[in-house]
């Protein structure tokens, strides 16, 4: 018998009951339903603050000895009375000296077989049969066996009967004796772990022989506050019904599992037992930006296996004591997001398509100038091997090689460990290898300038349009003299090509950036 602790409540508990519990790598119940072990019994408890304890963990046990008292029909059943109202079970051991029948005629000795029965009495109510039991095979010694007996609360006292079933014998050629050898009077260990999900395990250890056997769960883990609307399962958000207003979230929560990222960050944030809730309030964490992360992440893509999955998902165990902004900022890497502190909020910025918030020319720019860095190829890999945690081998690690072969030729074989983080889905281990191929071809250049305040509200994660001369022949950007609703006026005359299409970025007085066709005449111009 073990209680194991499972995880910080409340938990959803098992994913398929037994199906869910392995002993050194097997699963005790097959999907089929039958069994690899035999005797198992499991109480499991999610982790609430109330809730009760895990009976039959004994905490106290007197044991009275019966001196082998014979069981037999001639000699009646033997009653034995527990008066203790404390008791929650007993314990009755009956031993059987030796069991074997004698042929006769060649004396060879076979096995044989006797059947008892224990019966139980609350306050003088009845009897009732509580186990009755076949002792069979072969012995020559003492051979044991104990029965716990539930004694019903506030049945006390309690009678205890136990008498021989099989009928006595008449000749020396069957061994077959039953005596009661102990009345153990139990008193189990009442505690709950408030707040703890734990599982009290009971198997018979003589099937692993002389070591104790691994074990392992597989659960569905802490509950967190979700949208009202949102399926943990098929990670999708309804648009009527329950949460929901205007075909959108209505912004309140229910408690589910979930393996979607932005949320079991929120969870992070807001838990008062295990996460920052005692510093951080519901107003530090943006509930409105992590639902439009949230949609980004559940949005369903291909797999690599022909069928499609969530963008992001996060199956994780947090165990040990880390510095808070590492532990969210790692959490947050999981999702391609970063974390910082604004305005007294706990911010996430991810990176994800988003449209531009920001023009950027010589006009706003300190000096009209732009300063450019960029990776050397040398500092390049041309393949990440991806460490992820494969759920067909026991959520063992496993490698994912990710690698650019055009790049592979240029700079020939060279790699980079990386872990995707809470990663159990190998579709998901080569989008990530890719999205760093992608960000070390694309995304390895760096502008830096001086600007005025006019970018002083400038945040992590934001995209702003960069128009450079340098990287054109002639300048595209610049400041508006004047404007009206159908035109502009710019600060310098502009060449329209016959036959190009132009289009004119403008960023509004709300701070936004809008688009419009150009549809001006080929000319030279400073109205458009």
């Amino acid at each position: 018998k073990i209680i194991e602790v499972l995880s910080e409540g409340e938990i959803e508990g098992l994913v398929d009951g037994l199906k869910s519990v392995f002993f050194d790598g097997t699963p005790v119940q097959n999907a089929d339903g039958t069994f690899n072990f035999k005797g198992v019994a499991l109480e499991f408890r999610e982790g609430t603050p109330s809730q009760s304890y895990i009976p039959n963990f004994t905490s106290q046990e007197n044991t009275r000895s019966l001196d082998n008292r014979e069981i037999s029909q001639q000699l009646g059943a033997v009653v034995q009375t527990i008066s203790d109202a404390d008791v929650n079970r007993a314990r009755v051991t009956l031993g059987i000296p030796q069991l074997f029948y004698t042929n006769p005629e060649n004396g060879d000795m076979k096995s044989s077989s006797v059947t008892v029965k224990i019966e139980l009495q609350s306050a003088g109510g009845g009897y009732s049969t509580i186990v009755e039991h076949t002792f069979s095979g072969k012995c020559t010694s003492l051979y044991q066996k104990s029965f716990d007996i539930p004694l019903p609360a506030g049945g006390d006292p309690w009678d205890i009967r136990v008498s021989r079933v099989t009928p006595d014998r008449t000749t020396s050629n069957y061994q077959d004796k039953v005596v009661w050898v102990s009345l153990g009077e139990v008193i189990d260990a009442k505690l709950s772990y408030p707040d703890t999900a734990v599982v009290g395990l009971t198997v018979d250890a003589k099937q692993f022989g002389s070591k104790i056997a691994t074990r392992g769960y597989l659960i569905r883990g802490i509950k967190c506050e979700i949208p009202t609307n949102f399926d943990p399962v098929t990670r999708t958000y309804a648009t009527s019904g329950p949460g929901t207003s205007g075909g959108v979230w209505d912004g309140t929560f229910v408690r589910a599992w979930t393996n979607e990222p932005a949320w079991i960050f929120r969870e992070l944030c807001l838990n008062q037992r295990w996460g920052l809730g005692r510093r951080l309030g519901v107003n530090n964490v943006d509930k409105w930006s992590l639902y439009e992360i949230s949609l980004h992440n559940s949005e369903h893509v291909p797999d690599g296996l022909g069928g499609t999955e969530p963008r992001y998902t996060l199956n994780v165990v947090l165990n040990t004591r880390e510095q808070a902004f590492k532990v969210i900022s790692t959490l947050a890497s999981s999702f391609r997001s970063n974390v910082y502190w604004s305005t007294g909020q706990v911010t996430l910025v991810q990176d994800s398509p988003r449209d531009a918030s920001r023009l950027i020319t010589l006009s706003n720019v300190e000096d009209e100038i732009i300063d450019y860095e960029s990776a050397d190829i040398e500092d390049k890999v041309s393949a990440y091997i991806v460490a992820w945690n494969d759920p067909d081998d026991e959520y063992r690690l496993a490698y994912e090689v990710v690698e650019d072969t055009e790049l592979r030729q240029l700079i020939g074989w060279k790699t980079k460990d990386v872990v995707a983080y809470g990663c159990t889905s190998r579709g998901q281990a080569v989008r990530f290898g890719k999205r760093l191929l992608n960000d070390q071809a694309y995304a390895s250049n760096a502008a830096s300038w001086k600007a005025g305040f006019d970018q002083a509200d400038l945040t992590p994660g934001v995209v702003v349009k960069l128009k450079d001369p340098e990287f054109t022949t002639n300048r595209l950007g610049g400041r508006l003299l004047s404007a009206t609703t159908t035109s502009v006026v710019l600060d310098e005359e502009v060449t329209l090509e016959a036959g190009e299409l132009y289009t004119l970025d403008l960023m509004m007085r709300d701070g936004t950036v809008e688009s419009r066709t150009v549809t001006t005449a080929a000319g030279i111009t400073d109205t458009l």
